[in-house]
């Protein structure tokens, strides 16, 4: 009965001391949902006192994804990893270990040498402390009395010799550098690294390789192919390399690090989303992870950020920027620049106001703050009628561009809400569907150049700006959803021209300074109204490529049309769609997908490349191009590769499952490889030796 009553009370004393703690990084809920399943019986390998100090969240020990794996050796990580650490194990395994193994483990007559010996009570870390603290049951080796820190000093040691051999072998396949600043800026003059989403800060998507070529793209074979394990089926990750290593998120928010030449795993972070998350979270997707110093950047679906350890996937920090249950989410790459990390908000079709957050890379502190609707006093605040400014969405789901010279942020900004119902939000809707250039130290607001006014047809321009330099003139290079490409002058915003790269019925004229008339007759009605582009647009979140020694802008597009139909007012609910319309393709109508290349200086169409004809999955998926002379893209299941001067197809691949993503290219020990996911799976071509 005393016992019964020493248990209760520390369970409620710990968790009111995590209740204290979490409550202000905001991860109370995960903390006592694992301690009512301990209290239940769940992971007996941990005592209680064991198991409340891994659960402060300043042990530098991560269990929000316990209850996933329901047991705490593949998810414990050892806290104490530093070379100092590392020689204060040594030291303690001398004094503590040394007469039966030998002072460095090699053996020492009476026990064996413990380098390259793996066995259950050594294959983790957690395996590795409770050998130490509690010793072997029917052995010589008995529990050591340390302190909770040289306990897990003396582990690492362990751990480092025996898994010696593993750790040398990777190290010798993968050597990691850290990924600075200016490695981004430069990440050009490195094409085997792909460091950014978009390869490089200008979003380029543009790789320098030259081992493929259209004369031998069609050798390219399968090099290797990875599975994670996830419950979801669709990835739309652009993998990073850096330094042979790749680095791939898929849903819900996990993140696997590879070897780029083999595919062998190198470490996996497994998170989870909360069981009640409404809102944005039914799209689970995940586009990619973003790299600075040591650290690898993951955004997730109920608006965290985190950052992870490069080498061994271990949660550095986390900060939760968002209520997931307003309906907010993140489901693009971050982008990583000077010692920030940036991103911006899923979630604009729901009752929202959408925002870009920058992130201090070292600590997770927020450094500034865009929110993409004016409130009043501000600037454009006049441009939303009434009460409208509070919830008009204007996400900024997708990642942007950086200009490290000028040190601006460029981020395109999505549909206002409720998407089809214009007569709540009277005006031009400013920032939605908008270009917006920040100061890269404050967040502040530098120019903007909307695309199209009081949208009321779904058209994001949350598509990647491209950062462009030929002929000489900086500018941005943005093919919109709305049907228009657009060339906009970087430093001012100022227009210079637009020009349709898709069939479209929506517009009447534009003026000189790049403001559009809409035709009357283009809007939603309640009997429905066709009108081109579709919903989906004439391109979408699907990055398209530059190569600037061509001076050529590859956009991934799709003819179709939509029916738009206008709905009833009503009042938003928190985490409800707010659209009060809704779309669908024409009855009987076939669509085409495929790739445009046009001169960047002027928007000339030089060729184009056509998928087969269909009447469903209105979607296709990003480009890269290569100093080869090869387009790589996709297309539902077939992965294909064009003429970069012709656009004539030179090789396809049929992935066996639907593709949603944008491949990218890199090299590890001089071969270049592409690589793409689709469906579960991370696919990785090569050309086969000669």
């Amino acid at each position: 009965m005393r016992r019964l009553k020493w248990l209760i009370v520390v369970i409620v004393a710990g968790a009111l001391l995590l209740a204290a703690a979490a409550f202000a990084s905001g991860d109370i809920r995960w903390r006592l949902h694992l301690l009512g399943e301990k209290a239940g019986g769940k992971y007996p390998e941990a005592t209680w006192g064991e198991f409340l100090r891994m659960l402060a969240p300043s042990s530098g020990i991560w269990l929000e994804d316990l209850s996933r794996w329901d047991t705490l050796y593949p998810i414990v990580t050892n806290p104490y990893r530093s070379s100092a650490d590392r020689d204060a194990g040594k030291k303690l395994f001398a004094a503590n270990c040394g007469t039966c193994h030998g002072a460095d483990a090699l053996g020492g007559g009476v026990g064996p040498s413990l380098k390259g010996r793996i066995s259950p009570r050594t294959e983790s870390d957690w395996s590795a402390f409770r050998t130490v603290r509690y010793g072997i049951a029917g052995t010589p080796m008995t529990g050591l009395a340390l302190n909770w820190q040289d306990t897990w000093r003396l582990a690492g040691f362990v751990r480092s010799m025996v898994v010696a051999e593993d750790a040398t072998q990777a190290a010798q396949v993968v050597a990691v550098s850290p990924v600075t600043s200016e490695r981004l800026r430069n990440a050009q003059q490195t094409p085997q690294d792909w460091l950014t989403y978009g390869g490089d800060l200008t979003g380029s998507r543009y790789s320098a390789l030259t081992q493929i070529t259209p004369q031998n793209a069609q050798r390219l074979r399968v090099a290797w192919v990875s599975q994670p394990m996830t419950d979801y089926r669709r990835f739309e990750a652009t993998p990073l390399v850096a330094d042979g290593r790749m680095y791939v998120s898929y849903p819900p928010s996990n993140v696997v690090a590879l070897d780029a030449a083999t595919g062998k795993v190198l470490w996996t972070h497994s998170g989870s989303i909360p069981a009640d998350m409404p809102g944005a979270g039914s799209y689970k997707v995940s586009r990619g992870v973003a790299l600075l110093d040591d650290k690898v950047f993951l955004a997730t679906l109920d608006c965290k950020i985190k950052a992870l350890d490069a080498a061994t996937g271990k949660v550095l920090w986390q900060h939760t920027v968002a209520s997931y249950k307003d309906g907010y989410s993140f489901t693009s790459a971050p982008l990583a620049i000077d010692g920030m990390v940036v991103i911006g908000n899923a979630g604009g079709d729901y009752a929202t106001r959408g925002f870009v957050v920058a992130l201090d890379a070292t600590d997770g502190k927020e450094r500034w703050r865009f929110e993409t609707i004016p409130k009043p006093g501000e600037p454009n605040a006049d441009s939303w009628s009434g009460d409208s400014w509070k919830i008009g969405g204007a996400a900024a789901w997708q990642v942007g561009s950086y200009d490290a010279e000028l040190k601006r942020v460029y981020w395109g900004i999505g549909n206002p809400a409720p998407d089809h119902f214009g007569e709540i939000r009277r005006g031009d809707n400013l920032y939605a569907n908008t270009l917006v250039a920040l100061d890269g130290a404050t967040g502040k607001l530098v120019w903007h150049y909307q695309f199209t006014p009081h949208d009321l047809h779904d058209w994001d321009s949350t598509q990647v700006p491209v950062l462009a330099l030929g002929g000489g003139r900086e500018r941005i290079l943005f093919a919109n959803r709305n049907g228009f490409l657009y060339s906009i002058e970087r430093a001012t915003g100022k227009f210079e021209w637009a020009k349709a790269f898709v069939k479209q019925t929506w517009l009447e004229s534009m003026s000189p300074e790049g403001r559009p008339t809409r035709r009357k007759e283009a809007v939603p009605s309640l009997e429905g109204t066709v009108i081109y582009p579709s919903v989906e647009g004439g391109t979408n979140w699907w990055p398209p490529a530059y190569d600037a020694s061509r001076d050529v802008f590859y956009v991934p597009y799709m003819e179709r049309a939509s029916m738009y139909y206008l709905g009833q007012e009503e009042e938003p609910e928190q985490a409800k769609l707010y659209m009060l319309g809704s779309s669908k393709g024409v009855s009987g109508e076939l669509f085409y997908t495929g790739i445009r290349a046009f001169r960047a200086a002027d928007g000339e169409l030089l060729w184009e490349q056509r998928n087969a004809q269909r009447d469903d999955i209105p979607e296709t998926n990003g480009l890269v191009a290569t100093g080869g002379g090869v387009v790589f893209g996709a297309d539902l299941d077939r992965v294909f590769a064009v003429d970069a001067a012709s656009g004539k197809e030179v090789w396809q691949f049929m992935s066996g499952g639907r593709i949603s993503a944008a491949p990218m290219s890199y090299a590890v020990n001089g071969k270049q490889y592409v690589a793409i996911t689709a469906q579960r799976v991370i696919m990785v071509f090569e050309l086969p030796p000669e």
